[in-house]
């Protein structure tokens, strides 16, 4: 009997680690899930991590205006510092911007000496511009075909940094005010450091740091470089019809949107 309950105790532990696991990986979304906007303009965001803050985002946004209709798909790492290991989560994306023909009432400058003296009665006379309607031909961005061209990737790497220590700030004013802490520095982005050297470094607010370069450390950050999103744009006017649209999947993500300006213009030239 005391064997029995024994075996039932190890049971029971066994399935409490085993129930602990799972809620470890399970996936954790908190994003929007859903397109915002309007027929002209729209926008996507959504995110998928796990227990211990491991994931990605997604977003994408589509625009159709008097000046450009543009498509943009862009996948991202969630909770950066958490990812212990490389990690790549890709999928793909078709985007498609477009412009139709027609008569658009242009602005342009005097391109050449000739039509400068037909306007201005001078080849020498100062240019503001001008407007005229034209007709403009359609033109279309697109990324429909399959392949490599048409996928999308957030991917974390192993990327090896100096510890810079004793960081001191140099304000605005000139003086020198010591911060403390340590910062990361990309070791690709550095030349000529070593162990015990003084570094200097603008910060993204614009001031001067410096700092004691310590070890070098590996750790598990967003790789920009390797990152891959989705992008079409084309340029329009006022009256023209223009769109964009996509169509993603990525991971549990199947999403298709489109959005449009001057829907019910027709031209005829």
């Amino acid at each position: 009997m005391r064997y029995k309950n024994l075996t039932i105790t190890i049971t029971l532990g066994c399935l409490s680690l085993v129930a602990l696991a799972s809620l470890v990986m399970l996936p954790i979304s908190s994003g929007v899930c859903e397109w915002t906007g309007d027929k002209s303009v729209k926008s996507f965001y959504t995110n998928l991590y796990d227990s211990l803050g491991k994931g990605w985002h997604l977003s994408a946004s589509l625009n159709a205006s008097n000046n450009c209709a543009s498509a943009n798909v862009q996948p991202s790492i969630y909770g950066e510092k958490a990812h212990t290991a490389e990690t790549t989560y890709s999928g793909t994306a078709n985007v498609y911007a477009y412009r139709n023909a027609g008569w658009a009432n242009i602005h342009f400058y005097c391109q050449t000496l000739e039509e400068s003296e037909e306007r201005h009665g001078s080849p020498s006379a100062i240019c503001f511009g001008h407007y005229e309607t034209r007709w403009i031909e359609g033109v279309e961005d697109k990324n429909t075909d399959q392949g490599e061209e048409q996928t999308i990737v957030a991917k974390v790497a192993k990327i090896e940094y100096w510890v810079v220590y004793q960081i001191t700030r140099t304000e605005s004013n000139g003086t020198s005010t010591t911060i403390g802490g340590t910062v990361d520095i990309e070791v690709s982005e550095t030349t000529n450091l070593s162990l015990g050297a003084s570094h200097t470094w603008t910060g993204s607010d614009g001031l001067s740091y410096s700092g004691l370069v310590g070890n070098k450390t590996p750790k598990y950050r967003e790789d920009k470089n390797e990152g891959q999103s989705q992008s079409a744009y084309v340029a329009s006017y006022e009256n023209l019809r223009c769109g964009a649209s996509t169509c993603i999947s990525f991971y549990h993500v199947s999403e298709s949107e489109s959005v449009v300006h001057n829907e019910n213009v027709v031209h005829v030239k």
